[in-house]
């Protein structure tokens, strides 16, 4: 195959334009090119010409009768193969698998006298490591503390409504994970250097997900699709032998690791000798406890913590298109919401909704950026602790919605947290939350050298944020005026001028609404009106755009623990859907 890169087209080309682009600059005719192989590998915008605006394409193909085509660049596609040879029919060694807690063994949730594959969490990591274990005939057994995405849906909608939360079926968890209810975005920073981005890519279409995501430069599923997608995937696993047990998660017992009921209806079921995949999320602080406190080596890691920001489309729209593709007249926040505006343009139509990507370096080794970009999106209450809150960004696959939306967050380290920290709830007690309910801290004085930390922080800011409105979102506008929220929010807010206030009341020495502000200042000057007062709307807290603890691993993918493998985004070793779930692949791997 040729690979040609870097083919711009006016934006109203079809199809034909296309090969025939294609084949001048390859010298041949268009009839030369082998159609059944000519593959899109990337495709983008480029706007910074508002009055032409073009796609820019990277192509692959092969010539009709062999033909060869000098001077262009030889393309070999990197294929990832699942399958490990002979796993199927050498089942993982070791003793025996499971014993019961307290008795009641039709309980448990691992059966079977081969030594099975456990995965806890049924995120992207976990999705994809119990995808590949199934695949190798390896019938995984899954663990999820949540409840079964058609569940889960009807219980985000009603806290959404009500304010009713359900601690273990959220925004948080349940099956899917947190991506589950975001924007469904596949961006990747890494090179593709073993094919597992594409593979994962190609099973996301295989099960549901638009063909598009193969080659658009910044792909998402959007939340409606991704919920069948996942719910394919689900039932592709258990056609191949494996179990998914939802209402279930990891506890420790006299230091056994045991599989328990969320509700406690049975006894828990303590698991021995089997390899088990730790793909727990990054809310999962009542884990992360317990791994702490039963010896794993956790690590306290920077995080990214900050507020969302939110304009309507049709501005970002006009500021990155031009005037000319969006709608007529610029709106500012307060207008009222006309849906015909953004259907206004044929040429966006073409383009889709606009997103942006900024940064600002603060200095003394901090940075200021827009985070998982929601264009046509919401603002959601994605809290899943009660007296607790944080938010997050969402959108539907046609990305219809009014309002675009962005975190903005700054780098922290652990050394920006001034002081040590007790816990918000309980001081000094080392209970288990799973049995008592309460989201206890082991960590008391010295707290700059505890690995618990970053995350501890996190909870104060939500606390705090919490108990401004009880429980809406907090948000303010640049002119100090309320908003109509139906359109920007899932979930309920109210105006408050608190808000900036509780990074610094939480014991943040970095004066994060300073850097913001002039964060904010510069993106102004690259996306005019972007800070103008009323332009805006800003909510919070956002504070989980990363895990706040690492899990190491070795060479082998182990930690510190015997047989448990740290996996994706919860533990440090990802950090989005797709970075999660290659990880959840490459650990599998590792495992058989």
């Amino acid at each position: 195959m040729y690979r040609i890169n870097q083919i711009k087209l006016n934006i109203n080309h079809d199809e034909k334009k296309l090969y025939e682009k294609v084949a001048k600059i390859a010298g041949v005719k268009a009839s030369d090119i082998k159609l059944d192989t000519f593959t899109i590998l990337r495709k983008s915008i480029d706007a910074r010409d508002k009055n032409n605006i073009l796609f820019v394409y990277n192509v692959a193909f092969e010539l009709v009768d062999g033909k060869e085509c000098g001077g262009l660049t030889k393309y070999r596609p990197i294929v990832f193969d699942p399958i490990v040879r002979g796993s199927q029919s050498s089942p993982i060694r070791g003793g025996s698998q499971s014993s019961s807690i307290r008795g009641g063994s039709q309980s448990s949730p691992v059966r079977g006298g081969s030594q099975r594959p456990v995965v806890v969490g049924f995120g992207p990591a976990g999705l994809f490591a119990s995808y590949i274990f199934a695949l190798n005939g390896l019938k995984p057994i899954v663990v999820e503390r949540g409840k079964a995405l058609e569940d889960r849906t009807r219980d985000v909608e009603k806290f959404f409504k009500t304010m009713e939360l359900d601690e273990n079926s959220n925004a948080c968890f349940g099956e899917g994970g947190a991506g589950a209810f975001s924007d469904g975005k596949l961006n990747t920073n890494n090179k593709d250097h073993d094919g597992v981005y594409r593979f994962i890519l190609e099973t996301f279409v295989k099960f549901g997900a638009d063909e598009r995501i193969l080659y658009e430069s910044m792909p998402h599923i959007g939340t409606d699709k991704l919920v069948d997608v996942i719910k394919n995937m689900r039932n592709e696993i258990v056609r191949l032998g494996g179990e998914i047990h939802y209402n279930t998660r990891l506890i420790f017992e006299s230091g056994l690791a045991v599989f328990a009921p969320t509700d406690g209806s049975a006894d828990g079921i303590a698991v021995k000798d089997a390899p088990i995949v730790l793909a727990i999320g990054n809310s999962s602080r009542d884990t992360f406890r317990e791994l702490y406190e039963n010896g794993f080596d956790i690590k306290a890691k920077p995080i990214a913590v900050g507020y969302r920001i939110a304009h309507k489309q049709s501005f970002i729209d006009e500021v990155q298109y031009g005037g000319s593709h969006s709608s007529p007249v610029r709106e500012n926040l307060h207008s009222s919401p006309v849906r015909e505006n953004l259907q206004s343009s044929p040429v966006r139509d073409m383009l889709g909704p606009a997103t942006y990507k900024l940064t600002y370096d603060v200095g003394n080794g901090h940075a200021v950026y827009s985070f998982c970009m929601c264009p046509g999106g919401y603002i959601i209450n994605s809290s899943n602790f009660k007296g607790y809150l944080s938010i997050n960004g969402m959108s539907y696959n046609d990305r219809s919605g009014l309002y675009a939306n962005s975190a903005i967050v700054e780098t922290i380290n652990p050394e920006d947290i001034r002081g040590s920290h007790s816990s918000p709830i309980r001081d000094g007690s080392h209970s288990s939350p799973i049995r008592d309910g309460a989201h206890s801290s082991p960590i008391r004085d010295g707290a700059h050298s505890s690995p618990l930390l970053m995350m501890e922080f996190q909870e104060m800011v939500e606390k705090k944020a919490y108990e401004l409105e009880k429980g809406y979102i907090p948000y303010i506008t640049g002119d100090g005026k309320d908003i109509n929220q139906d359109e920007i929010f899932k979930g309920q807010a109210r105006y408050t001028k608190e808000l900036m206030s509780v990074y610094e009341e939480c014991g943040l020495k970095v004066d994060i609404n300073r850097d913001i502000e002039m964060a904010l200042n510069h993106f102004n000057n690259k996306m005019q009106g972007f800070y103008d007062a009323s332009q805006y709307v800003i909510a919070g807290v956002e504070t989980r755009t990363s895990s706040p603890v690492k899990l190491d691993r070795d060479e082998n993918y182990m930690c510190n623990v015997k047989n448990f493998y740290p996996c994706g985004e919860g533990l440090g070793h990802g950090g989005g859907i797709m970075s999660s779930a290659a990880d959840g692949v490459r650990v599998a791997m590792k495992v058989m």
